[in-house]
């Protein structure tokens, strides 16, 4: 089972609300872009290593998708880096 799917492979993401009062998504969604882009790194590769569909990583980078804990760890992972550097200052 792909990180970010159901047993039946449907997405378990939801649709960023409009109410994020906090911007967290979109300024994660910005970090993310630009580690990846500093890394070399495509979508197309990310998203194999981190186990989820392109279209979805790119809204995520977009901020137009909640993230799970799960994916926001295995992106880590990926980009050899700490959780914390993702939401420092983020709050």
């Amino acid at each position: 089972m792909e990180i970010g799917h159901d047993e039946k492979g449907k997405s378990i993401y939801r649709k960023r609300r409009e109410y994020d009062l906090w911007g967290g998504a979109k300024v994660l969604g910005q970090r993310l872009r630009n580690v990846r882009r500093n890394k070399g790194l495509s979508h197309k590769v990310v998203a194999k290593l981190v186990g989820m569909r392109v279209s979805e990583l790119r809204q995520i980078e977009n901020g137009e998708l909640d993230l799970h804990l799960s994916f926001v760890v295995a992106i880590a992972e990926v980009f050899d880096i700490r959780v914390s550097r993702l939401f420092h200052g983020i709050a």
